[in-house]
């Protein structure tokens, strides 16, 4: 039973990572789109939000959407950890340093992809674009979901060597 679960777990993680990969692909087209617009002119871009219209420099677009794409490469790089996490879990590999190291590096790519994150919210707030969406606003509540990510993986962290240390003791006895 608990194999298929982690069997499932990375299958479901995988379909995760497909679709972060899809739409990388869609981020490079949406850069070559803003790069090369015809309705890019002379290096200015508008935005039409109907009641108002924001002329801004193409560059501004195009490096937002550069960084987002560096974010779904961060992010399907974690998902490729977590699922080699999961592999190793369904064989009975639970407190290994391969499994340590996994979790640290899973770690600093959420601290990076946060940092990235903030770095796009700056952008955009400098280039006053105060309604770029409905969904995403901006406010400190955008980056819960990553601190609580960043706090329970840093808590694995915690418990992973507390379990190795105690597995070497125990190796060690033996």
């Amino acid at each position: 039973m608990k194999i298929n679960i982690f069997k499932w777990l990375r299958l479901i993680l995988y379909l995760f990572q497909f679709l972060v990969v899809a739409l990388t692909v869609l981020l490079m087209v949406g850069i070559l789109g803003v790069i090369f617009s015809e309705e890019n002119h002379q290096g200015i871009i508008f935005f039409d939000y109907g009641s108002s219209t924001i002329t801004m420099s193409v560059i501004i677009p195009a490096l937002v959407l550069t960084i987002l794409l560096i974010m779904t490469v961060i992010l399907s790089v974690i998902l490729y950890y977590l699922r080699n996490l999961l592999l190793n879990f369904q064989f009975n590999k639970y407190f290994y340093q391969s499994n340590l190291k996994i979790l640290k590096v899973v770690f600093k790519l959420g601290i990076i992809f946060t940092i990235l994150q903030i770095g796009v919210h700056i952008i955009l707030n400098s280039s006053n674009i105060d309604r770029i969406s409905s969904f995403y606003t901006f406010t400190i509540k955008d980056y819960y979901i990553n601190i609580i990510f960043l706090v329970i993986n840093l808590i694995f962290i915690m418990i992973f060597q507390k379990g190795i240390a105690l597995r070497q003791e125990n190796e060690e006895i033996i």
